[in-house]
């Protein structure tokens, strides 16, 4: 049995505890009342929360920060809280800096990826005075096949059909930062397209490709000095030109979901994860709760943007499941604020279930 799971019945046994010491305590009252002559006639009102534990539905939930973890054990019945861990060895810690030289920030217009620029603009800069203050900023691997396992397991174990049970659809919880997402916090640039600006070394043949395809040029070198030199010449130290690109929308939500979510391998995962209950337990209720505030309903352009990066990896998310923790409210709090909107029914309407193949290797699929 794992802790996690022994953890929650202990949970539970004390949540029964308090309802029998409740009911004794009622018992000895009405007996009291009636001069202790048997036991009283009188129904036992249990509390509300006792009421409402009982029609908690089974819930799932994984979050990076311990806080959030024992807050839901704490305060939520019937609630598995998994503690989703970063690397703790000193061997195997990945730095953000190391984690974005993984994707091409300059000098390859093909493969840019520009949200990995947008992120790196907007680290912590080193103070000259002091370089070695620099608050150093770990990438984290998120949600890994351990986790899936165990999701797998719970899933298979709480899912109406298993347990004949309709009235209460079970529900998985994620946290985004560093647990779907392998970094801290989301980045939505303040309008779509975006100019992005950047200087990469280039021949007479790219130089005139680049014109071709109309990407926009700013020169920093004379089209002269382009043109003398042989692109056969690889001892030649090429020229650097500005180049002007437009960002729009599918650039900046493709290059935002493969940053986000960790490269191609782990966004599979992270796919299949939800592919696998979509098909197989489509009664279970998946949601996000999150404190990043562009998944605020108060400013529609970010959150709908947010939705389009996670739809990247499941097509069938639903806008009401994306749910924003404010600052000054435990997560356990908005959870139950929001169960009923939760438990409605109704879902997205299916599309293209991955972008590209996923890891088993399989063909997008459609609904």
């Amino acid at each position: 049995m794992e802790l996690g799971e022994i953890e929650n019945k202990i949970i539970i046994i004390e949540h029964q505890i308090q309802l029998i010491k409740e009911i004794i305590k009622k018992n000895k009252k009405n007996n009291n009342d009636e001069g202790g002559g048997g036991p009283s006639s009188k129904p036992i009102i249990p509390s509300p929360w006792v009421e409402a534990v009982k029609k908690m539905p089974p819930i799932l939930f994984f979050d990076d920060e311990e806080y959030n973890v024992d807050d839901m054990k704490k305060n939520v019945p019937n609630c598995e809280s998994v503690l989703v861990k970063c690397s703790e060895s000193e061997s195997t810690k990945i730095t953000m800096d190391q984690y974005i030289s993984l994707f091409r920030t300059e000098n390859d217009y093909t493969k840019i990826n520009h949200y990995a620029r947008m992120y790196k603009n907007q680290q912590p800069k080193e103070d000259e005075d002091s370089p070695d203050e620099r608050k150093t900023i770990y990438f984290c691997s998120g949600i890994t096949s351990k986790e899936d396992r165990l999701l797998h397991d719970w899933a298979n174990k709480n899912s109406d059909r298993a347990r004949g049970n309709t009235d209460k659809s079970p529900i998985i919880v994620f946290d985004w930062d560093k647990t779907l997402s392998v970094v801290e916090g989301i980045i939505i640039p303040k309008e779509l397209p975006y100019s992005d600006s950047y200087n990469i070394r280039v021949n007479k043949k790219t130089y005139d490709k680049l014109n071709s395809e109309g990407l926009g040029i700013k020169e920093i070198v004379n089209v002269e000095e382009i043109a003398n030199i042989d692109s056969d010449d690889e001892d030649s130290e090429l020229p650097i030109i500005q180049m002007n690109r437009k960002v729009d929308e599918k650039i900046f939500i493709k290059d935002a979901s493969e940053f986000l979510f960790g490269r191609l391998r782990r966004r599979l995962m992270i796919s299949d994860i939800f592919t696998y209950i979509r098909d197989t337990h489509p009664n279970i209720k998946i949601c996000i709760l999150t404190r990043n505030s562009v998944a605020s309903e108060k400013n529609k352009y970010r959150r709908n943007l947010f939705l389009k990066i996670i739809r990247t990896v499941d097509s069938d998310f639903e806008d009401k499941n994306l749910i924003y923790c404010p600052p000054n409210m435990d997560k356990s709090e908005v959870l139950k604020k929001n169960l009923e909107k939760i438990m409605r029914g109704g879902r997205f309407r299916k599309t293209e279930r991955h972008i590209g193949k996923n890891s088993s290797g399989t063909k997008k699929v459609k609904k």
